[in-house]
């Protein structure tokens, strides 16, 4: 039986010949591992072909090949996509799980016909690729000359990241960007951040140390919105400086020495981001260039948080964290309608 998203691609492209489903089977099991060398030989590529590439011509940005992307230069680049952007997802997507050539025979009799190709000549071009481990499919020439496909292939794990550049490139680079990720305990909010990281090469830092002490923990304070944050210490110790490119020396709240800590001073560029729960506070949402929300289904998040706590500590977030977290959002109604909201 024909995979979905094998039907999609040939809908998509009805000029491809056998060539082009081979090279897109190869691609379904074997991604871009074979293809990788350094970051700086991959970006270097990437800007050669995209600027070759011509006009768009109403290509959609991805492409989905099973678990991988096809990105399409030419809608990347008029989007504003950095090739260096491109590559670090490249680069950070998985090896392929196997190296086994007969994989792809066997993924092709899987199959079974497929409408409009001749089964075989599929099998025999699948046999010659098998017998030459070193030889790597290509597009036919037919598709070259009508489609002139550039593409670069990622993992599909890297779309919630994508979805995010895409929105950024539309803020000025010439002035500092701050994107804050907010959500609901386990929604993957720490996760995100750490690969758009990767992506960015900027700093990230996390409301989680910026929570009031235990001794200002009062019932009085709790019961504002948000009151758990601290701000106040955020707009000192990162807004302020971050927007005036002075170094950030931001400290961390310790909650179990009730104590702060010196973090390593920050040198400012022009991309922070701040993940965390209640990065969405006013004070905090109307200097952010990009608010990120990540929302769960309420028993994904549970299973989450049973998987990473002990028993004690998830009462805890039943009984105290999640009615704070609820009781912010509900106020601010969040997410509202200027949050890129993305599932987990």
């Amino acid at each position: 039986m024909i995979p979905q998203w094998l039907h999609d691609l040939l809908h998509t492209h009805p000029a491809y010949r056998e060539e082009d489903v081979l090279k897109s089977l190869f691609q379904s099991i074997y991604g871009v591992g074979h293809l990788l060398s350094d970051p700086v030989s991959v970006q270097r590529y990437i800007v050669k072909e995209s600027s070759e590439a011509g006009p768009n011509r109403n290509e959609p940005l991805t492409e989905r090949v099973e678990d991988w992307l096809r990105l399409n230069l030419r809608p990347a680049r008029d989007m504003g996509l950095q090739p260096a952007w491109i590559a670090a997802m490249m680069c950070a997507s998985p090896a392929p799980a196997t190296a086994d050539r007969r994989s792809l025979i066997s993924a092709l009799a899987q199959c079974g016909s497929i409408p409009g190709m001749d089964m075989d000549r599929l099998f025999g071009l699948a046999e010659e690729l098998a017998a030459r481990p070193k030889v790597l499919p290509s597009h036919s020439g037919y598709v070259h000359r009508l489609e002139d496909p550039r593409y670069r292939l990622i993992h599909a794990d890297w779309e919630p990241v994508l979805l995010i550049l895409t929105a950024l490139a539309k803020h000025p680079e010439d002035q500092p960007r701050l994107i804050t990720i907010d959500g609901r305990c386990g929604s993957g909010k720490t996760t995100l951040a750490e690969k758009l990281k990767i992506v960015l090469n900027c700093p990230v830092l996390h409301t989680d140390d910026f929570v009031i002490p235990h001794a200002q923990k009062t019932a009085k304070r709790l019961a504002i919105p948000g009151g758990n944050e601290d701000v106040d210490r955020i707009a000192e110790e990162i807004l302020k400086p971050f927007f005036t490119g002075k170094e950030l020396r931001p400290r961390k709240y310790n909650w179990y020495t009730d104590a702060y800590e010196d973090l390593e001073p920050i040198q400012t560029g022009r991309l922070l981001i701040l993940e965390g729960s209640y990065s969405n506070l006013p004070p905090i949402a109307e200097h952010a260039s990009l608010r990120v929300f990540l929302s769960i289904d309420p028993a994904k998040r549970m299973d989450r948080l049973r998987k990473r706590n002990s028993p004690e500590a998830l009462q805890g977030f039943i009984n105290r964290w999640i009615p704070l977290e609820e009781a912010y959002l509900e106020a601010y109604r969040l997410p509202d309608e200027k949050c890129l909201v993305l599932e987990a």
